[in-house]
C-alpha cells in the first residue's frame, strides 16, 4: 500500500507504514461505496464548469486512476491546456519526482500570482472574477 500511494522510495520509511497500520481498514470500501452511491463531491462537474484555473499533475504510471478518465474530462479552465504528466512517476508524484513537481507547481503559483494582480487591478480574466 505504501509503495502504491507513495512510491518504492517510500518502501523503507516507517512512519508511511504505521500510517497505513493506523488507518481504519474500512476507509477504502466506504470511500468506493460513496462514490458508487453517487455521493461524491462533484469533482468532474467542477472540473467542467469552474472559472478557477485548475493545474492537474499526475504520474505517467499512476496505478490508481485512470489516466484515460482523466483525459476525457473537457475541463472549463485547465493550465497548460492539458493535463501534465510526470515521466517515471506514479500515485506519489510529489515524492517520486519531487523537483519536477515543485517546478510545476511554482510555475503555476507564478501563473496564479499574474492573474490575480489582473483582478486586483481591475483586470478582466476573460472568464469571469475566480477570486471572488
Amino acid at each position: 500500500m505504501v509503495e502504491l500511494a507513495l512510491g518504492a522510495d517510500a518502501l523503507d520509511e516507517e512512519p508511511f507504514h504505521s500510517a497505513v497500520r493506523r488507518t481504519d481498514g474500512r476507509a477504502r470500501q466506504y470511500m468506493i461505496e460513496s462514490a458508487v452511491a453517487g455521493e461524491d463531491s462533484h469533482q468532474r462537474f467542477i472540473a467542467k464548469t469552474t472559472s478557477i484555473p485548475l493545474a492537474v499533475i499526475n504520474g505517467e504510471n499512476d496505478p490508481a486512476i485512470s489516466l484515460d478518465y482523466i483525459d476525457s474530462i473537457d475541463f472549463a479552465n485547465i493550465w497548460e491546456g492539458e493535463p501534465i504528466r510526470i515521466r517515471g512517476a506514479g500515485d506519489g508524484v510529489h515524492r517520486e519526482k519531487t523537483e519536477k513537481f515543485n517546478e510545476i507547481l511554482l510555475r503555476f503559483e507564478d501563473f496564479v500570482r499574474s492573474r490575480s494582480s489582473l483582478v486586483l487591478e481591475g483586470g478582466d480574466l476573460g472568464g469571469g472574477g475566480w477570486l471572488n
